[in-house]
């Protein structure tokens, strides 16, 4: 973390610092930044990033985390509430792009499908994939704890850039502009409406129904961390009447049991 000794820093020093961090992907909080030093570099980086600014308040407050908005010296809006309205404009184009894909395709299949793409995993994937990492900003325990790599915290931004995007141009821009990241982010990696991507989501559950239908049980999943406190990982098994279907580690306990479900299901076909 950078250490800032001073409480009143040159301006031309003032502007290095923050130029500085926002290069390194962070804000930086310090006394001595007024919300007209960090509005103007947010701005910068913003357009760096090909960022729409004609509102830059909204964007500034989406990508506002709570934790810097209680330790700044400035009166600021964190972006929950943005994020509350994006997450239902983003409902809201997921839905209706998966029913032009899936036009004969039931409702509660829908459901689970939008499921798949509107989640954690998915939101902070695209959020890195258009760089948001670089423009959050956290107060300095998120900082410490590198709240910029957190998917939480990234997913949660996604949304609330949705929502600053649908107050600025209404609902129109924001379809386009977020249709328009899940394209971009297809090309490199995955698309996300595709049924594979969709099938891998909750492999968990798709494992458990194939083997009711085999077996007339559901499998069991056991868990041992390993490893030091710092690099904590998980050695986790899945079994099916006291056969050993699969194990791996993983740094999450969670992911980790998706991930093994999502390899033995491939074994199974």
């Amino acid at each position: 973390m950078l250490a800032l000794g001073h409480d009143h820093l040159g301006e031309t020093m003032k502007n290095d610092l923050l130029s500085d961090y926002f290069l390194n992907e962070f804000m930086p909080l310090h006394p001595s930044f007024t919300r007209e030093d960090l509005m103007r570099e947010f701005v910068k980086k913003a357009n760096q990033l090909n960022l729409d600014t004609t509102a830059p308040e909204l964007l500034f407050e989406a990508f506002t985390h709570k934790s810097f908005a209680h330790e700044s010296k400035e009166e600021l809006k964190d972006n929950e509430r943005l994020e509350f309205l994006g997450d239902s404009v983003l409902q809201l184009v997921v839905s209706e792009r998966l029913m032009d894909l899936h036009p004969t395709t039931k409702e509660g299949k829908l459901s689970k499908l939008r499921s798949s793409i509107v989640n954690e995993s998915s939101l902070s994937a695209l959020a890195r994939h258009v760089k948001f990492q670089k423009l959050i900003m956290l107060g300095k325990g998120e900082y410490r704890e590198k709240g910029h790599n957190k998917d939480s915290l990234l997913a949660n931004c996604f949304e609330a850039y949705l929502g600053a995007v649908y107050l600025t141009h209404g609902l129109d821009t924001s379809r386009d502009r977020c249709l328009e990241i899940f394209q971009s982010y297809a090309q490199e990696h995955t698309d996300l409406f595709e049924m594979s991507s969709i099938n891998d989501f909750d492999a968990k559950s798709r494992l458990q129904e194939k083997l009711m239908k085999l077996h007339k049980e559901v499998p069991k999943y056991s868990s041992v961390e390993v490893g030091h406190e710092k690099e904590k990982m998980f050695k986790i098994s899945v079994s099916i009447k006291d056969q050993k279907l699969g194990e791996l580690t993983h740094k999450s306990k969670k992911k980790g049991m998706q991930e093994l479900a999502r390899l033995v299901l491939k074994q199974m076909n």
